[in-house]
């Protein structure tokens, strides 16, 4: 039948305790062999039977693994019993023998199948689930007529059921036979059969689960480490290898691929084909891969694992036409991968080898990888977005960058022009310009006052980013720079009527530094003051000496910033509030401008290694500080 499971997606935490915990498990298994009693009502046994048995009860318990074991018990009970010959089966799911040992009296293996043993026999012990004891078949009518018996020229049998101790149910049978009449078995032999059963069954069903343990704990293992591999890489391609080639191994397939889905109408989806494998590790064109889509149909219809075990079993519920008989195949596996309830894809693996056929270990195991694989390939894809809108951004950045090179560098030459013509208009004898003119002149240059610094703001903001650009470092006395700021901004404080002091060290401070850069950025933040601080404000320059830097503070008594604006006010052309309110000119109160001037200081600070912050409260008035390394004067 076909199987619909929605796979557990464990974090490797939660795969990681269930590998201790499987561990625990280990070694509590490993304790109960080591206390087994031989179970209860056991038959006395003369003292040398006893001493045998004690020595097989020690062989059988301390094996843990099955066919190892399977080995021990036979040839255990040929030595007991003399047998020519032994075979032990376990009960098949399906309800049928399997033979997994067949030996002779000098443990040489029976190659030949099917087996040649009485069926009579094996059917009445599990019928009865009682023993059978033979000891001479000529006198047993029940079974003189078997065939097998007769064909056999068998003369005593002993058969023996294994009946499990927690489920105790059936779970195989020990059967010993012998033809020579030197041979014949006593009631004591099938005892020791018996004997040997009861302990074999217990250790069978402690090896069965040893074996699950050690291959979960493998299992466990193997999917941790993929996990990590997965989830290691963000190259698209070599993941989606990665993902399909692991779930070929993991499952033992002869073909594996991996789809993604694009969303459709309604909830439906679209499979997109990128990448199939084979178990060779060979990448195979979508054009050479042909698959079940009865099967992928299927997990897009509901979002959980497929899972055809054996095609042949399951005829009936795939149409004759589908790919899967087209193919030939006798196993296939398909499961989604999620992220939230969202599918982004499917793995897919299939089979055509008689041999192998996909069980419910595969499907845990190609679950438990489709939930890694899930979020390895989102955020695969989500990494590969970001890569390209990041090249996108920088793309636009050069583009932002050689425009403003290219404007600051074309505005200049009619600047200069002009700014030419105003002079001597300016200059015009008072007779020759009348009043009205004058004032035109006088607005004019105001406004050219205004250009030449968004121009200069422009070219420094270029200049600064421009990938070559190199910072010519050497000491510089930050104590005059303060100074020569003071002096460029006096005409603006006194225009605005504002109060500008400077609080200096007494000693004269040096830093390591482009001199040009540090005074712009100085000067920039005390612009920036002058335009937000009424007439009458006051404005500080702060120099303060701490050991290994210097820390420089511009506040003002201005108007202040919005505590949601501190965050981008050092972006570049950022202005706060509508630029359609702001004042016009120079250094007018909220006068605008292109919003470069504190992100040009801020590269010029950290293009030195310094610092740049602001302490504001919209109100009442603003602090701007920056730190900067300090060196020793020049000798």
């Amino acid at each position: 039948m076909t199987n619909h499971i929605t796979p557990p997606h464990p974090s490797f935490d939660e795969l990681q305790q269930q590998l201790d915990h499987m561990l625990q498990r280990i070694h509590r298994i490993r304790q109960e062999v080591r206390r087994l009693e031989s179970p209860p009502n056991q038959p006395a046994f003369a003292p040398e039977d006893r001493e045998k048995l004690l020595h097989v009860i020690h062989l059988i318990s301390a094996n843990l693994r099955l066919d190892d074991l399977l080995d021990t018990v036979i040839d255990v009970s040929l030595r007991l019993t003399g047998a020519e010959r032994g075979f032990l089966m376990l009960i098949a799911e399906d309800g049928s023998f399997d033979f997994k040992v067949a030996r002779r009296i000098d443990q040489t293996d029976l190659e030949a199948e099917p087996f040649q043993v009485s069926r009579t026999v094996l059917r009445q012990v599990v019928e009865s689930q009682q023993p059978v004891f033979i000891r001479d078949t000529g006198k047993e009518l029940e079974f003189s007529r078997s065939s097998s018996i007769a064909q056999l020229e068998l003369l005593s049998v002993i058969a023996v059921p294994l009946i499990g101790r927690s489920s105790h149910t059936l779970i195989g049978a020990i059967y010993v036979d012998s033809q020579s009449i030197n041979q014949v078995f006593e009631p004591h032999d099938m005892e020791l059969v018996q004997a040997v059963a009861n302990q074999a069954a217990i250790a069978i069903e402690n090896a069965r689960l040893y074996e699950h343990v050690e291959q979960d704990r493998q299992d466990l293992e193997r999917i941790y480490e993929v996990s990590k591999a997965i989830n290691a890489t963000l190259n698209p391609e070599e993941l989606l290898t990665l993902i399909v080639d692991t779930a070929i191994d993991i499952t033992a397939a002869e073909r594996g691929v991996l789809m993604l889905t694009h969303p459709k109408v309604h909830g439906t989806y679209e499979l997109e084909f990128r990448i199939a494998r084979d178990h060779q590790k060979q990448t195979l064109a979508e054009n050479e891969f042909d698959i079940s889509y009865t099967i992928t149909n299927r997990v897009l219809e509901t979002k959980a694992p497929v899972l055809i075990a054996d095609v042949e079993k399951e005829v009936d519920l795939i149409p004759p036409s589908s790919s899967i008989m087209n193919l030939q195949l006798k196993s296939v596996l398909g499961v989604p991968l999620l992220t939230s309830q969202r599918l982004i894809g499917i793995i897919y693996v299939d089979t055509s080898a008689l041999s192998q056929h996909f069980t419910k270990r595969e499907l845990r195991l190609l679950s438990t990888l489709s939930g890694q694989a899930a979020i390895a390939v989102e955020n695969a894809t989500l990494y590969t977005d970001l890569q390209r809108a990041h090249q996108e951004l920088t793309e636009l950045d050069k583009m932002k960058s050689k425009f403003i090179s290219l404007a600051s560098h074309e505005l200049r030459t009619p600047m200069t022009v002009i700014a030419g013509y105003l002079y001597l208009l300016n200059n015009f004898p008072e007779s020759e310009v009348s009043g009205k003119a004058r004032d035109i002149i006088g607005i004019l240059k105001k406004s050219m006052e205004k250009l030449t610094s968004i121009v200069n703001n422009i070219a420094n903001l270029a200049r600064l980013t421009a990938p070559d650009y190199q910072i010519e470092m050497k000491p510089v006395s930050i104590t005059h720079v303060i100074q020569d700021v003071r002096q460029e901004v006096t005409p603006f404080i006194e225009q605005r009527n504002q109060h500008l002091t400077i609080q200096l060290p007494e000693e004269e401070i040096w830093i390591e530094a482009d001199e040009q850069s540090i005074w712009q950025a100085l000067a920039n933040l005390v612009i920036n003051a002058i335009r937000f601080t009424e007439d009458s404000g006051s404005i500080q320059i702060t120099l303060l000496d701490q050991d290994q830097q210097v820390e420089i503070q511009v506040t003002d008594t201005g108007i202040g910033i919005p505590a949601t604006e501190h965050h981008h006010i050092f972006d570049q052309f950022y202005e706060i509030g509508d630029v359609l309110y702001h004042s016009s000119g120079h250094v007018e109160f909220k006068s605008g401008g292109l919003g470069v001037g504190l992100s040009i200081a801020k590269i010029a600070v950290e293009q030195h290694h310094g610092k740049i912050w602001l302490e504001s409260e919209e109100g009442k008035g603003s602090t701007f500080y920056f730190r900067l390394p300090k060196t020793q004067p020049p000798h």
